[in-house]
């Protein structure tokens, strides 16, 4: 910290100011959600600025990256030589996050689930370029219930079917935290919960290898 820095609780303005500049899209490119941005690459926020990236290919072969923004919203990227259309243009989803995943359905359409705190919600993939996303929808809880947060948010193509999954935080009648993995199957129009959350000794395998994967024990 500099003596400026020190005499000026809020630092030095004008630096502050520039490294603000640096890390946000010109004028001319921002947009409300749903919109595309295509200014150049050098306009766009640091790489370290984003989190929770997941990597999807299309149909097509081409490599799309989906991550958090440093505006809390999830963007999508084309990426690669042998990317399509949209390569080289940050599409937003609309969705605020603190967690999020991507799947793709049975009839094609991509699937963004997102967790902002205890909140879920959802786009489909309906269109192309700025009309890409359907607008944000919000998907009731499938529990009653204090839920601290909705930690993780998955997504598992099987047997044909998608499947999301919830890691949820929550306090139980004695004031303990524990954490609960729920899971539903993507019916075209929303998610179908299971009533309970997912039982370990009749419950859906996979969902235990993912688990094990990501290092995560579950109450």
């Amino acid at each position: 910290m500099t003596r400026n820095d020190r005499d000026n609780p809020h630092g030095n303005l004008q630096e502050n100011l520039s490294m603000y500049a640096a890390t946000q899209p010109t004028e001319s490119t921002r947009q409300h959600w749903n919109g595309v941005r295509t200014s150049g690459t050098g306009d766009y926020p640091a790489a370290s600025m984003w989190k929770g990236t997941i990597l999807q290919v299309t149909p097509q072969g081409y490599e799309e990256s989906f991550a958090i923004g440093p505006d809390g919203y999830v963007w999508s990227y084309q990426t690669g030589q042998m990317a399509g259309s949209g390569a080289g243009r940050l599409l937003g989803t609309g969705l605020e996050a603190d967690a999020f995943a991507v799947g793709r359905a049975r009839d094609g359409q991509l699937v963004v689930l997102a967790a902002e705190d205890d909140t879920l919600r959802f786009v489909v993939e309906v269109g192309e370029g700025a009309s890409r996303w359907s607008e944000p929808q919000e998907q009731p809880l499938p529990f009653r219930g204090t839920a601290v947060r909705i930690e993780r948010v998955f997504a598992e193509p099987w047997g044909g079917e998608l499947y999301f999954a919830i890691l949820v935080r929550m306090v139980n009648a004695h004031g303990r935290e524990m954490c609960f993995l729920w899971d539903a199957t993507w019916n075209g129009r929303g998610l179908s919960f299971a009533k309970t959350p997912v039982d370990w000794a009749r419950g859906n395998v996979f969902w235990l290898e993912r688990m094990a994967e990501e290092g995560i024990a579950i109450n």
